[in-house]
């Protein structure tokens, strides 16, 4: 009988852990879209956004795709599991999640002269030419951002998501 209600007591938990870590993962990727939004991209004949995700597991990225499915966006989002042999070809926004073993020097050479938009929850990639680094907590978002990376996109980022207290200082 003890055994019943421990087996029961665990089963909860782990439910409670799952709910919690879905809720963490959703809020980085509503950040992430947050940040979109407030972003244009140069014109393609293309009718997807293709965001490019950098997950510990591939678990974690199909969580994120179902998410992102529901998403309102301008264009239909398209999911891709970024791992360092991926090929980059038409994307408009990386994810890297900090718990992930992207090689960041490896995959910015192959985006360097793309306008795509770098994001991570891993703040030492800002010094490496990551254009934004987002924290979710309690709901809220905070985040710095590269401004020599964010230069160099070629992206269009409205000024508002600029503000100077977000700039990232090495």
């Amino acid at each position: 009988m003890m055994f019943n209600k421990l087996t029961i007591l665990f089963i909860l938990l782990g439910q409670i852990f799952t709910v919690n870590q879905n809720d963490f993962q959703d809020s980085d990727y509503n950040a992430i879209m947050k940040i979109a939004k407030y972003t244009s991209w140069p014109e393609t004949n293309n009718n997807e956004f293709v965001i490019m995700i950098a997950e510990d597991d591939e678990t974690q990225f199909k969580m994120a795709t179902n998410f992102l499915k529901n998403v309102q966006f301008e264009k239909k989002i398209k999911t891709v599991f970024l791992t360092n042999e991926t090929e980059i070809t038409d994307v408009n926004l990386i994810f890297i999640d900090q718990n992930t073993d992207i090689d960041f020097e490896k995959l910015y050479e192959k985006i360097e002269n793309k306008n795509v938009m770098t994001i991570t929850t891993n703040k030492e990639l800002l010094k490496k030419g990551c254009m934004f680094y987002i924290e979710t907590k309690d709901d809220c978002i905070d985040y710095l951002f590269n401004k020599q990376a964010v230069k160099n996109s070629g992206l269009m980022i409205k000024s508002s998501l600029l503000a100077p207290m977000h700039v990232y200082e090495q």
